[in-house]
């Protein structure tokens, strides 16, 4: 999975909207005709220009996040989003100002490395947890709403699902799922484009937590994150140890790496000349 994110910033002319609502144009105009352009891609306000109803807003800002399953594709989404506040700024005769903000690539999965990183898993097995670990773990499943508790195992195997039924920590290690397209974002895809990558996933909050919530910062604190997060740094360093000591997998898993690729070579989603977003 890919996103950009930019910032786009529009400022053009204030005016009085009772005195003289002919000499404004409106910025905040502009990003709700690009929003209607734009439509499905995922976006914020984060600037309407102010809240006086009586002014022709002279400033508007919106954030864009845009998501495909390939690079070549966000790409071309990218530079229709931009065509688009282009069109919103004519339909408005308003000026407008882009601030791109970052940027990452698909992740190139790689088998060789899930199949040595899965042994590892099983070998060292799941954390223990404590009564007071299930008890702060069925607070927090408690906070989620029917819908949300009804789809926490959402895409595991049915017999994986059967283990975990009725339970609020996942202390079961499920079979490996398909390769499957990701979700959501991250920057490992730009490593996984530079060399043969793997990564794991270890419980660090009760079963179901929807992510970017409270619920996930708040357990962030709790002994079933630390237990997590140790049992992360257990799996890759045992993963580590064990390709360094068979040579041959580490050539299996470039080979299936180039394969992958298929002569595709890393570019970077980040236009030449970027600088990094002012903080």
């Amino acid at each position: 999975m890919k996103k950009f994110i930019e910032s786009v910033s529009i400022d053009i002319i204030p005016s009085h909207a009772a005195a003289a609502p002919h000499l404004g144009r409106s910025a905040l105009d502009t990003v709700e005709l690009m929003n209607v352009g734009v439509n499905y891609v995922h976006y914020a306000v984060t600037n309407t220009g102010g809240s006086s109803p009586n002014v022709v807003q002279p400033y508007a800002e919106v954030t864009y996040l845009v998501r495909a399953p390939k690079k070549h594709q966000v790409q071309e989404i990218y530079q229709r989003v931009k065509n688009i506040a282009k069109g919103a700024t004519l339909m408005t005769e308003t000026s407008l100002e882009i601030a791109f903000e970052g940027a990452a690539s698909d992740l190139i999965p790689n088998k060789t490395l899930y199949d040595v990183m899965q042994k590892q898993i099983l070998d060292l097995g799941m954390p223990t947890y404590t009564k007071e670990d299930e008890q702060h773990a069925q607070a927090i499943f408690n906070t989620f709403s029917s819908e949300i508790q009804a789809t926490s195992l959402i895409g595991l195997k049915k017999e994986d699902a059967a283990q975990l039924q009725g339970k609020v920590i996942a202390n079961h290690i499920p079979s490996v799922l398909p390769e499957f397209i990701l979700g959501g974002s991250t920057d490992v895809g730009d490593v996984s484009w530079n060399v043969p990558t793997v990564q794991c996933t270890t419980v660090c909050m009760a079963l179901g937590t929807p992510l970017h919530t409270w619920q996930v910062v708040s357990q962030g604190v709790m002994p079933i994150a630390h237990k997590g997060m140790l049992q992360a740094a257990k799996i890759m360093a045992c993963t580590a140890v064990d390709l360094i000591n068979n040579p041959a997998l580490i050539e299996k898993a470039k080979k299936e790496w180039k394969d992958r690729l298929d002569g595709e070579t890393y570019v970077s989603l980040i236009p030449e000349g970027t600088k990094p977003p002012k903080l």
